[in-house]
């Protein structure tokens, strides 16, 4: 008997799922699988506005995309060996560069390792608990690349490192060309100190909270809230309530364990109910607090064991838990 894990984790993704109307299309790049597509460009072209694409897990990127449709895309998180109890297969779902076209309005991209540039020209986009390691010289994120005007964009609970060395902006908004954006409970960090993390231009309606963050923030009319600042931070522009941030003095967080989990808060730390409304700073604090590994918000299997070999009855051991 072989071991078939991922058709029972389609199961629970369905049953979590079944209130809609839309599919769930399954796709992997490694030939064993029994999936729906091997590529998210194929998946892309049969799918419906709404539907959802489960991205599995592989040693192998499945490359630069382009969302042109209305799609939730989940793929299984990342640093799945160092927290437990989180998938089990532990190989992460790897993308290159991403660009959501003003005609993907709705879309959702959650729980991937994506080595690329996001570009983001739609409405209403969740960008949610993927982890983002940009190892060329060019900006992670950039919002309103092109003519269209882009508002209501989140990006939440991700894990954003930069590996570049010249001075590019982590996040970048185009001028003038956004509003209404939330850049809440992330991990960002810079490895060159000049310009920028968050570049939001002279645009307006920027909220910045409960994030741990080094390098400068350039703001106007906007919210700088609950964040915990590695370093020196400077917030410039003008016309912005900036308040509750926390500079972490080497006291602030446990430094051990997972490459996402030594970022918690230790006992005493001075993040402890130092933000608005006595919440935590930092990207565990506030009301959507960054979950370890990008554990997507849906069932997932974290243990799996079966025998290889028989009779009628098997003892099949599955352990599932719900994510929020």
């Amino acid at each position: 008997m072989t071991k078939h894990i991922f058709p029972t984790l389609i199961i629970a993704t369905l049953l979590f799922l079944q209130t809609t109307n839309a599919k769930v299309w399954t796709v992997s790049n490694k030939t064993a699988d029994k999936v729906d597509f091997t590529t998210v460009d194929a998946a892309q072209s049969s799918a419906n506005s709404g539907d959802t694409l489960y991205v599995l897990g592989s040693g192998i990127s499945y490359g630069d995309i382009t969302i042109t449709k209305k799609l939730t895309l989940i793929g299984p998180g990342y640093f799945l060996a160092e927290n437990s109890n989180t998938q089990a297969r532990l190989s992460s779902a790897k993308l290159g560069s991403v660009t959501i076209s003003h005609t993907a309005q709705g879309a959702v991209l959650m729980s991937f390792e994506v080595t690329g540039t996001v570009i983001i020209n739609a409405n209403d986009v969740i960008i949610k608990r993927n982890y983002f390691y940009t190892v060329a010289n060019n900006s992670t994120i950039i919002i309103a690349n092109d003519a269209n005007f882009v508002s209501n964009v989140i990006i939440i609970q991700n894990f954003i490192k930069s590996a570049g060395s010249s001075n590019i902006d982590i996040i970048y908004a185009i001028t003038n060309q956004s509003a209404n954006v939330v850049i809440s409970n992330n991990f960002i960090q810079r490895n060159y100190s000049a310009y920028y993390s968050l570049h939001t231009g002279n645009n307006e309606g920027y909220v910045i909270c409960n994030n741990i963050m080094n390098g400068q923030i350039y703001i106007f009319d906007g919210y700088v809230q609950n964040n915990i600042f590695r370093g020196e931070v400077f917030v410039y522009g003008s016309n912005n309530i900036v308040s509750n941030n926390v500079t972490d003095n080497g006291q602030v967080f446990v430094g051990t364990g997972s490459t996402d989990g030594q970022w918690q808060l230790k006992p005493g730390s001075p993040a402890i109910g130092a933000g608005v409304g006595g919440v935590d700073c930092g990207m565990f604090g506030g009301d959507s607090p960054y979950v370890l590994s990008g554990i997507p918000s849906i069932p997932t299997i974290y243990f799996f064991n079966a025998p290889l070999e028989g009779g009628n009855q098997l003892p099949v051991q599955i352990k599932i838990k719900s994510n929020k």
